[in-house]
Protein backbone atom coordinates (compact mmCIF):
# COMPACT_ATOMS: atom_id res chain seq x y z
CA UNK A 1 0.00 0.00 0.00
CA UNK A 2 1.17 3.62 -0.79
CA UNK A 3 -0.54 5.13 1.54
CA UNK A 4 0.89 6.13 4.79
CA UNK A 5 1.06 7.88 8.26
CA UNK A 6 2.99 10.78 9.11
CA UNK A 7 4.84 11.56 12.63
CA UNK A 8 5.25 15.11 12.67
CA UNK A 9 7.23 17.92 14.60
CA UNK A 10 6.43 21.93 13.40
CA UNK A 11 7.93 25.24 14.58
CA UNK A 12 6.80 28.63 14.35
CA UNK A 13 8.74 31.40 14.30
CA UNK A 14 8.02 35.12 13.93
CA UNK A 15 11.08 37.49 13.93
CA UNK A 16 9.55 40.79 13.04
CA UNK A 17 8.07 42.86 14.27
CA UNK A 18 8.79 40.74 17.61
CA UNK A 19 10.23 37.83 17.80
CA UNK A 20 8.12 34.69 19.21
CA UNK A 21 7.79 31.05 18.49
CA UNK A 22 6.19 27.52 19.66
CA UNK A 23 6.30 24.04 18.43
CA UNK A 24 4.15 21.17 18.68
CA UNK A 25 3.78 17.75 17.41
CA UNK A 26 1.04 16.06 15.82
CA UNK A 27 0.08 13.31 12.93
CA UNK A 28 -1.11 13.70 9.08
CA UNK A 29 -1.96 11.16 6.86
CA UNK A 30 -0.85 10.46 3.27
CA UNK A 31 -3.68 8.73 0.84
CA UNK A 32 -2.95 7.37 -2.14
CA UNK A 33 -6.61 8.51 -4.09
CA UNK A 34 -6.03 5.14 -6.07
CA UNK A 35 -6.52 3.33 -2.69
CA UNK A 36 -9.55 5.18 -0.80
CA UNK A 37 -11.93 2.03 -1.89
CA UNK A 38 -8.87 0.00 -0.48
CA UNK A 39 -8.12 1.32 2.69
CA UNK A 40 -12.07 2.22 3.61
CA UNK A 41 -12.12 -1.80 3.63
CA UNK A 42 -9.55 -2.70 5.79
CA UNK A 43 -9.42 0.42 8.09
CA UNK A 44 -12.73 0.10 10.18
CA UNK A 45 -12.02 3.75 11.70
CA UNK A 46 -11.62 5.49 8.27
CA UNK A 47 -14.71 6.68 6.27
CA UNK A 48 -14.82 8.13 2.74
CA UNK A 49 -17.41 10.67 2.01
CA UNK A 50 -19.70 8.91 4.95
CA UNK A 51 -19.22 8.09 8.56
CA UNK A 52 -16.63 7.29 10.68
CA UNK A 53 -13.97 7.83 13.43
CA UNK A 54 -11.95 9.62 10.64
CA UNK A 55 -13.16 10.75 7.59
CA UNK A 56 -11.85 11.75 4.14
CA UNK A 57 -14.09 13.68 2.37
CA UNK A 58 -13.71 14.86 -1.56
CA UNK A 59 -15.52 18.32 -0.45
CA UNK A 60 -12.65 19.27 1.62
CA UNK A 61 -10.27 19.65 -0.82
CA UNK A 62 -10.07 21.59 -4.32
CA UNK A 63 -13.01 22.86 -6.07
CA UNK A 64 -13.62 22.27 -9.64
CA UNK A 65 -17.33 21.17 -10.13
CA UNK A 66 -16.77 17.80 -9.37
CA UNK A 67 -18.05 15.26 -6.44
CA UNK A 68 -15.13 13.51 -7.24
CA UNK A 69 -11.31 15.16 -5.91
CA UNK A 70 -9.52 13.12 -8.16
CA UNK A 71 -11.24 14.49 -11.50
CA UNK A 72 -11.31 18.17 -9.34
CA UNK A 73 -7.34 17.78 -9.47
CA UNK A 74 -7.33 16.76 -12.88
CA UNK A 75 -9.12 19.74 -13.96
CA UNK A 76 -6.99 22.14 -12.09
CA UNK A 77 -3.57 20.62 -13.37
CA UNK A 78 -4.93 20.90 -17.12
CA UNK A 79 -4.58 24.33 -16.24
CA UNK A 80 -0.76 23.93 -16.43
CA UNK A 81 -0.06 20.55 -17.79
CA UNK A 82 -1.99 18.00 -20.12
CA UNK A 83 -0.06 14.93 -19.22
CA UNK A 84 -2.40 12.11 -18.21
CA UNK A 85 -2.20 11.91 -14.23
CA UNK A 86 -1.76 8.20 -12.69
CA UNK A 87 -1.34 8.68 -9.26
CA UNK A 88 -2.16 11.52 -6.38
CA UNK A 89 -1.18 11.28 -3.48
CA UNK A 90 -2.57 13.75 -0.58
CA UNK A 91 -0.75 14.81 2.67
CA UNK A 92 -3.63 15.90 4.94
CA UNK A 93 -5.77 15.98 7.98
CA UNK A 94 -8.77 13.87 7.91
CA UNK A 95 -12.28 14.84 9.69
CA UNK A 96 -11.77 13.71 13.38
CA UNK A 97 -15.69 12.81 14.96
CA UNK A 98 -16.69 15.34 12.12
CA UNK A 99 -14.42 18.21 12.37
CA UNK A 100 -11.39 19.04 10.64
CA UNK A 101 -8.82 22.01 9.89
CA UNK A 102 -5.98 21.79 7.72
CA UNK A 103 -3.66 25.19 7.59
CA UNK A 104 -2.22 23.23 4.75
CA UNK A 105 -2.26 19.92 2.39
CA UNK A 106 -0.16 18.62 -0.56
CA UNK A 107 -0.87 16.73 -3.30
CA UNK A 108 1.81 14.79 -4.64
CA UNK A 109 1.20 14.18 -8.63
CA UNK A 110 2.93 11.41 -11.19
CA UNK A 111 2.12 11.69 -14.39
CA UNK A 112 2.45 8.38 -17.20
CA UNK A 113 6.03 9.47 -18.10
CA UNK A 114 6.80 8.74 -14.55
CA UNK A 115 7.50 12.88 -14.19
CA UNK A 116 5.87 14.77 -11.00
CA UNK A 117 3.78 18.01 -10.13
CA UNK A 118 2.95 18.89 -6.99
CA UNK A 119 -0.47 21.89 -5.39
CA UNK A 120 -0.12 23.36 -2.22
CA UNK A 121 -3.50 23.49 -1.35
CA UNK A 122 -3.93 26.90 1.86
CA UNK A 123 -6.62 26.52 3.98
CA UNK A 124 -7.63 29.91 6.64
CA UNK A 125 -10.48 30.26 9.48
CA UNK A 126 -12.76 31.78 7.22
CA UNK A 127 -13.36 28.22 5.11
CA UNK A 128 -11.47 29.27 2.30
CA UNK A 129 -8.60 27.40 0.37
CA UNK A 130 -6.18 28.29 -1.66
CA UNK A 131 -4.16 26.28 -4.34
CA UNK A 132 -0.63 26.82 -5.75
CA UNK A 133 0.44 24.49 -8.48
CA UNK A 134 3.96 23.27 -8.61
CA UNK A 135 4.91 22.69 -12.27
CA UNK A 136 6.43 19.45 -13.13
CA UNK A 137 9.38 21.49 -14.70
CA UNK A 138 10.18 22.78 -10.83
CA UNK A 139 10.37 19.39 -9.43
CA UNK A 140 13.72 18.30 -8.42
CA UNK A 141 14.55 14.33 -7.49
CA UNK A 142 13.51 14.96 -3.58
CA UNK A 143 11.02 17.70 -4.15
CA UNK A 144 10.72 20.75 -4.77
CA UNK A 145 11.16 24.47 -4.19
CA UNK A 146 8.60 27.57 -5.09
CA UNK A 147 8.19 31.31 -4.30
CA UNK A 148 4.62 32.60 -5.01
CA UNK A 149 2.97 35.94 -3.60
CA UNK A 150 0.29 34.72 -1.24
CA UNK A 151 -2.49 37.37 -2.16
CA UNK A 152 -4.49 35.53 0.40
CA UNK A 153 -5.75 36.07 3.97
CA UNK A 154 -4.24 33.54 6.32
CA UNK A 155 -2.97 35.22 9.41
CA UNK A 156 -4.24 38.76 10.60
CA UNK A 157 -0.78 39.37 11.30
CA UNK A 158 0.84 39.46 8.16
CA UNK A 159 -0.31 41.28 4.82
CA UNK A 160 -1.97 39.93 2.05
CA UNK A 161 0.32 40.85 -0.38
CA UNK A 162 3.57 39.09 1.42
CA UNK A 163 5.69 36.50 -0.62
CA UNK A 164 5.58 32.67 0.37
CA UNK A 165 8.74 30.14 -0.12
CA UNK A 166 7.36 26.46 0.04
CA UNK A 167 10.19 23.98 0.22
CA UNK A 168 9.46 20.42 0.48
CA UNK A 169 11.75 17.51 0.46
CA UNK A 170 11.37 13.91 0.60
CA UNK A 171 14.15 11.34 1.28
CA UNK A 172 13.71 7.76 2.15
CA UNK A 173 11.14 7.79 5.32
CA UNK A 174 11.66 11.54 6.09
CA UNK A 175 9.65 14.46 4.86
CA UNK A 176 10.86 18.07 5.49
CA UNK A 177 9.06 21.02 4.96
CA UNK A 178 9.41 24.92 5.46
CA UNK A 179 7.03 27.76 4.78
CA UNK A 180 8.35 31.07 4.99
CA UNK A 181 6.58 34.25 5.13
CA UNK A 182 8.64 37.89 4.09
CA UNK A 183 7.86 41.22 3.61
CA UNK A 184 9.89 43.88 1.16
CA UNK A 185 12.37 41.38 1.12
CA UNK A 186 12.88 40.37 5.06
CA UNK A 187 11.56 37.00 6.15
CA UNK A 188 8.90 37.53 9.06
CA UNK A 189 7.48 34.40 9.66
CA UNK A 190 8.35 30.89 8.98
CA UNK A 191 6.80 27.22 9.67
CA UNK A 192 9.51 24.52 9.62
CA UNK A 193 7.89 20.69 9.73
CA UNK A 194 10.26 17.20 10.18
CA UNK A 195 7.89 14.29 9.79
CA UNK A 196 9.07 10.16 9.64
CA UNK A 197 6.33 8.32 7.27
CA UNK A 198 5.10 5.46 9.65
CA UNK A 199 3.04 2.08 8.00
CA UNK A 200 -0.66 2.60 7.68
CA UNK A 201 -1.69 -0.05 9.95
CA UNK A 202 -4.77 -0.46 12.54
CA UNK A 203 -2.41 -0.87 15.19
CA UNK A 204 -0.35 2.66 14.12
CA UNK A 205 -3.52 4.61 13.41
CA UNK A 206 -4.84 3.49 16.54
CA UNK A 207 -1.38 4.79 18.36
CA UNK A 208 -1.63 8.08 16.74
CA UNK A 209 -5.04 8.13 18.18
CA UNK A 210 -3.94 8.07 21.58
CA UNK A 211 -1.17 9.93 21.47
CA UNK A 212 -2.78 12.62 19.58
CA UNK A 213 -6.02 12.84 20.87
CA UNK A 214 -8.82 15.45 18.81
CA UNK A 215 -5.77 15.90 16.30
CA UNK A 216 -6.93 18.67 14.53
CA UNK A 217 -9.56 20.35 16.98
CA UNK A 218 -5.82 20.75 19.15
CA UNK A 219 -4.73 22.74 15.60
CA UNK A 220 -7.34 24.95 15.32
CA UNK A 221 -7.39 25.92 19.34
CA UNK A 222 -3.40 26.38 19.10
CA UNK A 223 -4.16 28.80 15.90
CA UNK A 224 -6.43 31.13 18.01
CA UNK A 225 -4.25 30.81 21.26
CA UNK A 226 -1.39 31.83 19.70
CA UNK A 227 -3.06 34.60 18.12
CA UNK A 228 -3.87 35.78 21.40
CA UNK A 229 -0.54 36.03 22.34
CA UNK A 230 0.25 38.09 19.31
CA UNK A 231 -2.85 40.15 19.80
CA UNK A 232 -1.71 41.09 23.28
CA UNK A 233 2.05 42.10 22.03
CA UNK A 234 0.52 44.75 19.73
CA UNK A 235 1.39 43.32 16.41
CA UNK A 236 -0.28 44.63 13.44
CA UNK A 237 -3.64 43.37 12.88
CA UNK A 238 -4.98 43.39 9.29
CA UNK A 239 -8.77 42.46 9.31
CA UNK A 240 -10.34 39.96 6.29
CA UNK A 241 -12.47 42.73 5.44
CA UNK A 242 -8.85 44.75 4.14
CA UNK A 243 -7.56 44.74 1.25
CA UNK A 244 -9.89 42.38 -0.67
CA UNK A 245 -8.29 43.50 -3.78
CA UNK A 246 -5.37 41.65 -2.63
CA UNK A 247 -7.19 38.74 -2.17
CA UNK A 248 -7.18 36.42 -5.36
CA UNK A 249 -8.17 32.99 -6.07
CA UNK A 250 -9.28 31.55 -2.76
CA UNK A 251 -12.32 28.67 -2.44
CA UNK A 252 -14.97 28.26 -0.30
CA UNK A 253 -14.16 24.53 1.14
CA UNK A 254 -16.48 23.95 4.26
CA UNK A 255 -20.47 23.96 3.91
Amino acid sequence: MNSYLINVKVKHTRFSPKRYSFGTKFFWFCIDLNELDEITRKFPLIGHNDFGIYVFKDSDHLKFGSASLMNNVKTYVSQFETKEITKVELITNLRFLGYVFNPVSFFKITFADSSTSAILQVGNTFNEIKPFYVHSKCMNKNGFSITETKNYYVSPFIQMDSVLKFCFSEKNKKINISVTSSVHDEVVLSAVASGRKEELSVINLLWMTIRYPFNTLKIITLIHWHALILFLKRIKYFKKTDDKNLQIGAQIWKI
